[in-house]
């Protein structure tokens, strides 16, 4: 395969996946932030529609590839995240709530967006049902917030320890199937009180992603 088709294909790829996430995440509005992996410069944010998002993809893909992680989220509070899920706290939380988008960031390391209603919620809400998902599934509980980003699927993730063994950077990428599973059925969450405790146990927040 010549470095032309790779790189075609490559393009498409990351198209395809962030496509998929912008539908799985309905808003009128997406917040994007691009922060240097390991050498110093400066941090860069921008805000699109979903138009202005893939048209604005080259410029994406460019900065991630010179060693930017890509961090994202819809900027509607009915939409949060439940980031550091190992696999089996992803099927956990897949049997009971509907995940509206899931999102490999590592080897065998997931984050999850669950949309909590139909119609957009308070900040407070929205953060306190992110507190008690994260708990519940044994998520990240520093990233528990209304307005937490995450990685980007179809992007790299630009930390050192996870390079292969060729130098080149894992793909953030979606399960086989998801967010395919996605339905309009909204968490529990968001019907008037966040969800109970299980057995287990407007401020930009810092990226997250493992």
């Amino acid at each position: 395969m010549s470095a032309a088709h790779s790189a075609t294909l490559a393009r498409d790829r990351t198209r395809l996946a962030v496509d998929r996430w912008l539908a799985a995440l309905p808003a009128a509005s997406f917040d994007l932030r691009l922060v240097p992996a390991d050498e110093p410069g400066p941090t860069l944010c921008r805000r699109f529609d979903a138009a202005g998002f893939l048209a604005a993809l080259g410029w994406i893909r460019a900065r991630n590839a010179a060693g930017c992680h890509v961090y994202c989220r819809p900027l509607a509070n009915r939409h949060v995240l439940v980031d550091d899920l190992c696999p089996d706290a992803v099927a956990e939380l897949t049997a009971t709530h509907t995940a509206a988008a899931i999102v490999e960031t590592s080897k065998a390391n997931y984050q999850a967006w669950i949309t909590l209603s139909a119609e957009e919620i308070p900040a407070p809400l929205a953060a306190a049902a992110a507190r008690l998902l994260a708990r519940r599934f044994g998520g990240d509980l520093g990233a528990a917030s209304a307005q937490q980003l995450g990685r980007l699927a179809g992007t790299t993730n630009q930390k050192e320890k996870y390079r292969r063994g060729d130098g080149t950077a894992p793909l953030c990428a979606a399960p086989p199937g998801w967010p395919g599973r996605r339905s309009c059925r909204p968490c529990a969450a968001g019907r008037g009180s966040p969800p109970r405790p299980g057995s287990r146990s407007g401020t930009a927040q810092r990226p997250r992603g493992k």
